[in-house]
């Protein structure tokens, strides 16, 4: 009996706290896929970094065709070709923020969160700051409109989906539900949806599809869903990030070889029920 209590507290531990990428219990059903709209979603090129142990968040580097991501092993933050993952810059990350994992590029500041850390770290080129996270240590995939930081609430007991938008003071703008996900998200990008709503999109760690949004200014209305690759065999989701310039998306993962990838994402439409949508481009 006393064994059996042993096993049961063990799991209740495990079940409370994050794991080494950020992540809980791993999902053992798919979310509800219901969208408005279906895309198809096929790998253009996949890299590996081999001077970085992890790949967890990810952000496209506008006007310079890299990538920054975070590896907690190495405390970093590297930049990289997002042609083929070389390595082009690295910094050290604060020395208290040793779990990040999403990662905004700011402008001329860069803005790191962390999943055992209430603080969002913010870095100049020179020195690190911080600020209070408005999800906390839930906060996982971040990015920036221009204006605003989104932040995906990734709770290791999360049962359905959000993301939050505040300045980069740590200022909260507002937080919305996500409808159709009952899982923990990770990676998070923001994407031109060709109206004035801004567009939203999301992974989860362990269902592999993208969901896809348009934030009106006070509620998120699916879009649409696509499943990623299979042929990627992976087997945790942890960044998104969307480039304009290349009309591609970039997801990090990990497989089951237990080795880190980024790959570079073509997504399509299969239908078009939504005219606002149908605004937006056939492929991205």
């Amino acid at each position: 009996m006393k064994f059996v209590i042993s096993l049961l507290i063990l799991a209740a531990v495990a079940a409370a706290n994050p794991g080494p990428l950020g992540e809980g219990p791993k999902a053992s059903v798919l979310a509800d896929q219901n969208g408005t709209d279906d895309y198809i979603i096929s790998i253009l090129n996949t890299f590996e970094t081999p001077y970085a142990t992890q790949i967890l968040g990810l952000d496209y580097n506008d006007g310079y065709n890299s990538l920054f991501f975070i590896s907690n092993a190495e405390d970093e933050l590297y930049n990289c070709s997002a042609d083929d993952g070389t390595e082009l810059n690295s910094w050290a990350l604060d020395p208290v923020n040793d779990h990040a994992f999403g990662m905004a590029d700011g402008g001329s500041f860069a803005h790191v969160n962390d999943f055992s850390s209430s603080d969002v770290y913010f870095f100049n080129g020179v020195t690190w700051g911080t600020y209070p996270n408005p999800y906390n240590n839930d906060g996982r995939g971040m990015d920036f409109d221009g204006t605003y930081i989104w932040e995906a609430f990734g709770a290791i007991h999360a049962t359905y989906g959000a993301a939050c938008a505040f300045d980069k003071t740590g200022v909260l703008l507002g937080a919305w539900n996500l409808p159709g996900i009952t899982t923990q998200l990770s990676g998070l990008a923001v994407f031109d949806t060709g109206t004035d709503a801004t567009g939203i999109a999301v992974t989860s760690y362990s269902v592999h599809y993208i969901w896809f949004y348009e934030f009106t200014g006070s509620s998120m209305i699916l879009l649409g869903s696509g499943q990623l690759p299979v042929s990627a065999n992976a087997y945790y989701s942890l960044g998104l990030c969307y480039s304009s310039e290349r009309n591609t998306y970039f997801w990090s993962y990990y497989d089951y070889s237990m080795v880190f990838h980024i790959s570079e994402l073509q997504i399509t439409e299969t239908s078009l029920e939504r005219s606002t949508w149908g605004n937006i481009k056939t492929s991205f």
